[in-house]
């Protein structure tokens, strides 16, 4: 399902709405429709990389740096990533 997921990349859609319940703490599922780190935990939960701490479109940036499991590679500005290569 995540090879899917990548094959058809261009079926999906910024999820604002669901951005903002997670704001509320509302999980909300809304079809190929996700923001950044709900499109993140979706792809680990269907991998079985790793189990998350709440629903995927509850995730947010900050929640995986609280997963013991995971490993900071990268910390820093986007524009410095190239360079730390």
């Amino acid at each position: 399902h995540v090879d899917d997921m990548m094959e058809n990349a261009d079926c999906y859609r910024y999820n604002v709405l669901g951005l903002l319940l997670c704001r509320m703490n509302i999980a909300y599922d809304r079809k190929s429709h996700y923001f950044c780190s709900e499109f993140v935990s979706e792809v680990l939960e269907m991998s079985n990389a790793l189990e998350l701490p709440k629903h995927p479109s509850l995730m947010r940036p900050a929640d995986y740096t609280k997963i013991e499991e995971l490993n900071c590679l990268f910390d820093g500005k986007l524009h410095e990533l190239k360079r730390s290569i």
